[in-house]
């Protein structure tokens, strides 16, 4: 059966085999090729109130270890997700909820982003049907193209840049982003100030740290994490609010891979509010391999795209 489902001049249609709704007991079987799609790795990827919620207590992960990593790679075939996107949008809001009340944690304590890089218009407006407020893009050339259309039809949403910034993108991002998850260096804090200043707005951001320790990820090195979050509190057109890792590439065949880098961040960001007297209140961690990992180690933002949106055509 086809289904049509129109927003202004978006309209999506979607083919529905009769395969399982997401929820119900999964076959035993071993996906085949086809199926199995390698999950995208990740990007690269005191001031006002946090508009996202936070988490404002210890997590407890007793009993958690296991199951994550169990759960993840089970569903490592992309028809557990579901066909359509409101279906995947179902079955990962399950799981989000289960890992929470697995983790002693309420299920509004995680923002759950939609990370859409290379996805259309069409395919924004049906997840946001589905209920997700908060999309992700990695690119601010893309991203110029697409959210000026989505916001003319859906102006509720908010943007996070969850990708690499370069400093001779500050002013379009400024103008795309309510959010910067990727702030990595005093020079680039300094120009987001900078061009902060001059649009007279504020904004959001997260220093990125380099928890894994690869060379081909962005973030600052966990020992300089201080300095750059001093430098950042001295920006006033700057309001810090928490830090953002990926876990390391092997995460995507083992999600408990992820654990110590969260883990990391945890105690980083713990120090850096102990240190500087701010909340500090959000922890951004976790993708469509690891996610489940990162909400019991404390994650306030998950950022999923594959299991959301299906693997890229």
């Amino acid at each position: 059966m086809e289904e049509r489902v129109h927003l202004g001049h978006i309209e999506e249609r979607v083919n529905r085999p009769g395969l399982p709704q997401p929820g119900e007991p999964e076959q035993e079987r071993e996906p085949d090729d086809r199926e199995q799609g390698r999950v995208e790795p990740g990007p690269h990827g005191p001031g006002r109130r946090s508009t996202l919620p936070p988490s404002r207590h210890p997590v407890s992960i007793a009993g958690c270890r296991g199951d994550a990593s169990r759960l993840l790679l089970r569903r490592r075939s992309f028809l557990y997700w579901g066909v359509t996107i409101a279906e995947r949008v179902r079955a990962v809001e399950a799981e989000v909820e289960a890992a929470c009340a697995r983790a002693g944690r309420k299920r509004p304590a995680v923002t759950l982003v939609a990370v859409s890089k290379t996805r259309t218009a069409d395919e924004v407006a049906a997840a946001a049907r589905a209920g997700i407020n908060d999309f992700g893009e990695n690119r601010v050339q893309e991203a110029a193209a697409k959210i000026p259309q989505m916001r003319e039809f859906l102006p509720r949403l908010r943007w996070h840049l969850v990708g690499h910034l370069q400093t001779n993108k500050v002013r379009p991002a400024l103008e795309l982003f309510d959010i910067i998850h990727s702030v990595d260096s005093p020079r680039l804090a300094r120009e987001l100030q900078a061009r902060a200043e001059a649009a007279d707005r504020r904004l959001e951001v997260l220093v990125e740290v380099n928890t894994s320790g690869e060379e081909s990820k962005f973030g600052v090195e966990p020992g300089l994490v201080p300095a750059l979050v001093d430098e950042v509190t001295a920006c006033d057109r700057l309001d810090l609010n928490g830090l953002m890792t990926i876990g390391p590439g092997w995460a995507v065949t083992d999600p408990e891979a992820s654990r110590p880098c969260f883990r990391l961040l945890r105690e980083l960001r713990d120090d850096a509010r102990a240190r500087t007297g701010l909340p500090l209140p959000h922890l951004s961690m976790g993708m469509s391999s690891d996610f489940i990992i990162g909400i019991e180690e404390g994650a306030t933002i998950i950022r999923v795209g594959t299991a959301l949106f299906g693997p890229r055509p």
